[in-house]
Parts: C-alpha cells; structure tokens; sequence
C-alpha cells in the first residue's frame, strides 16, 4: 500500500477491466480521511469518512468487509 501521490499512467491501447473489478480511491484533507471503493459488476458503491487519526489500512479493511458483505447479497 503506497500513501505517497502516484502518477496515472495510460494504458494504451485501453483495456477493459475482466472479471469482477473494484476501483477505489484513498483522500485526505483538514483532518478527515476518505476512502471509496466501487464495484461496476456487482453495481456497489462504497464511500467511508474518518478522522484522519483513524489508520488508513483500518479503514481500508473495514471497507472490503462491508463490501464482500453486499456483494453477497443478492438483489
């Protein structure tokens, strides 16, 4: 896990995801973390806020725990 800015880098030619893709995005400013996670196949979607205190692997965690749980919810 990297907690240092990362720069994008473009697939060329693109690519489509395969399988079952989860993307997901780390944040933080003043004090508050966030982290959101989004499941295309399964049609989930998952924002997490914290204190930024809060460890970001917590919460990291926390979030695919809750996501594994509504995926195998069936609609």
């Amino acid at each position: 896990m990297r907690f240092e800015a990362q720069p994008a880098a473009r697939f060329d030619p693109p690519q489509r995801p395969t399988g079952v893709t989860l993307f997901d995005k780390t944040g933080s400013t003043n004090g508050f973390g966030a982290y959101v996670a989004f499941v295309p196949a399964k049609r989930i979607g998952l924002v997490m806020l914290a204190n930024r205190a809060f460890p970001m692997p917590a919460r990291i965690a926390a979030a695919h725990a809750v996501l594994e749980v509504l995926a195998a919810e069936e609609p």
